[in-house]
């Protein structure tokens, strides 16, 4: 086997060779089509992607969807879409032995280009996945320094047994508290959920999705790209409309008398619902429209026989109430056998180390929050 430099699928049969693989990936491959990547590379990202492939005897088993960029001067390798991705992974062989050669041959190649290389950061990789374990030992075998950093948590749901089994297992006051809300939010005209899913339907969605995020977000330092950016709003309205011909997009919105107040943009593959981005009418907060549009989307995954609901990254509240299982992202770093690879990976796991001990800082934060707090009373003040 040999790496060799993949272009994005200029043709349907490269389109569906690079589908084959994302099929029968170990792991989670949810945002590896160049149907996200190539649109997150015009819309927010690199200009010249690199995406490597392992070939062997002819044929590509094997995908590497990665970018060189600088960093302080070092050339650090990282995942095309980064900071609209939550999960990442290499494109591997489902065989262990055509996996562990297909590694191999990867990790030769790195070590063959090491001047041009500094360090391989692989954020946001699935800790199950095999990558985690094979890549290290690949990289250990040929004496590279490796570390593996945890990363975020990815609550989720096992839909054993039926909707309403799950639902009579939570807490009583939780599923009062779920009614009470839809009958007051009833009493403001004919509550109804919408799910769009045609691709000519999109764009009007995707505008009320965007300008209900916006408005839920004003003001807040924690806001996303998803409605800040210009580039951003053209990357989700292409990702979104594509991945509606895919037959992978669940864009809901709830709406109340035809006027949308809440809504998010979720993903199926396979047997898994993907949780992606949820947004709510402010003015509505204390009806929690989102929670009603949450319990709706998991009664509905129950229903179409899916096996998992993933709330993908954040360890936000509201996620615990309802998940009965958790997941975790580790971030892989490998540095380059040389000088600078040395310094290169000390540098990404230190920083990487040090956000992490942030994150999970009670002292920090309290003062993050205190902050924020200050903010939002000078924005009301202002």
């Amino acid at each position: 086997m040999q790496m060799i430099r993949v272009e994005w699928p200029a043709d349907r049969a490269a389109a569906e060779t690079w589908e084959r693989l994302r099929q029968r990936a170990p792991t989670e491959s949810l945002f590896m089509t160049p149907d996200w990547l190539e649109t997150w590379t015009r819309h927010l990202g690199s200009s010249h992607p690199l995406v490597f492939g392992i070939e062997d005897g002819g044929e590509v088993v094997a995908l590497a969807p990665i970018d060189r960029v600088w960093v302080g001067g070092l050339a650090v390798l990282r995942p095309l879409g980064l900071g609209v991705t939550d999960y990442f992974d290499l494109l591997l062989p489902p065989e262990r032995e055509r996996r562990r050669l297909a590694l191999a041959a990867f990790a030769d190649a790195l070590v063959q280009r090491a001047g041009v290389w500094d360090a391989l950061d692989l954020r946001g990789v699935p800790a199950e996945s095999p990558t985690v374990q094979e890549l290290v030992e690949a990289a250990a075998e040929r004496g590279m320094r490796y570390a593996v950093v945890p990363g975020h948590g990815r609550p989720g749901i096992r839909l054993d047994g039926t909707w309403d089994t799950f639902l009579n297992g939570l807490p009583g006051r939780f599923r009062y508290n779920l009614r009470s809300r839809l009958r007051r939010l009833q009493e403001r005209g004919t509550v109804t959920f919408r799910a769009v899913t045609r691709p000519r339907e999109v764009r009007w969605a995707m505008v009320a999705l965007t300008e209900l995020h916006a408005r839920r977000w004003r003001g807040q330092h924690t806001s996303t790209i998803f409605s800040s950016s210009s580039a951003a709003r053209r990357f989700y309205a292409e990702a979104a409309r594509k991945y509606a011909e895919r037959d992978m997009l669940d864009l809901t919105l709830v709406e109340v008398d035809g006027c949308p107040v809440a809504g998010s943009l979720g993903f199926v593959d396979g047997d898994t619902y993907y949780y992606y981005l949820p947004a709510f009418e402010p003015e509505l907060a204390r009806l929690a429209p989102s929670s009603l549009l949450l319990a709706h989307l998991i009664e509905r995954s129950f229903e179409r026989g899916l096996r998992r609901f993933d709330f993908m990254l954040g360890d936000e509240p509201y996620k615990a109430r309802w998940a009965n299982e958790e997941r975790q992202t580790v971030n892989l770093v490998v540095g380059a056998p040389t000088m600078r690879g040395q310094a290169a990976f000390a540098a990404l796991v230190g920083t990487q180390q040090a956000r992490r001990r942030a994150r999970s800082s009670p002292l920090l934060q309290r003062a993050r929050r205190h902050w924020l707090g200050r903010a939002k009373s000078l924005v009301r003040r202002g």
